[in-house]
């Protein structure tokens, strides 16, 4: 799969915050457990470029992606997606999986042709919860809570839309029915990643 990402990302001051949004949205038709495992090479060339490359585990099910091109206003994240899914995988430990023979897949082919050079390998990971419900407009709002290496949680909701000021109307009305401020989110998962290591 590929094609343009198009989020709007805010964040949450805490844990409580996100409990009392919880409770205006309702249950959850979906939660679900992330890892994210991310892979650079050796000088960081991924990241230097903004880009990203990541192995997702969820639901016992392996995914390949490669993000370029990020655009962020506003709290509205724009990206160049390049994804697969991979065949099951039978370890559940990141530093057991073999990395060998990811190259010949589209998320890897359009980082070469790139030109980002160098050998991969996995810089850490990051645990995320994600529990989703569906806005009146039938959009999914997706409520993460992430920890990452250093031992920080953020909270924060992901909404995927073409449409991000009729969703910030949405989303202005369920924080003043839960009594919450949101916040603009003006880094990726990714880019806090690498300050959580850069800090530990």
């Amino acid at each position: 799969m590929s094609g343009l990402e198009r989020e709007l990302k805010l964040r949450l001051q805490d844990g409580e915050a996100a409990g009392l949004l919880a409770r205006v949205l309702g249950e959850p038709f979906e939660i679900v457990e992330q890892l994210n495992v991310y892979l650079d090479t050796r000088a960081r060339q991924v990241a230097s470029s903004r880009s990203m490359v990541r192995l997702r585990r969820e639901g016992g099910r392996w995914s390949l992606t490669y993000k370029r091109g990020l655009r962020v206003q506003a709290g509205y994240f724009e990206a160049r997606e390049v994804e697969v899914p991979l065949a099951a995988l039978p370890q559940t430990d990141w530093s057991e999986l073999g990395l060998s023979g990811l190259e010949d897949l589209a998320p890897l082919e359009a980082l070469r042709a790139d030109g980002v050079p160098g050998e991969l390998a996995i810089s850490g990971e990051v645990h995320n919860r994600r529990s989703r419900y569906r806005l009146s407009q039938g959009e999914v709002l997706e409520l993460d809570r992430t920890r990452f290496p250093d031992g920080r949680v953020d909270w924060e909701v992901e909404v995927e839309t073409r449409s991000p000021d009729e969703v910030r109307g949405l989303l202005a009305d369920l924080a003043q029915r839960a009594g919450i401020l949101f916040e603009e989110q003006d880094k990726t998962k990714y880019e806090r990643f690498l300050e959580a290591l850069e800090r530990a």
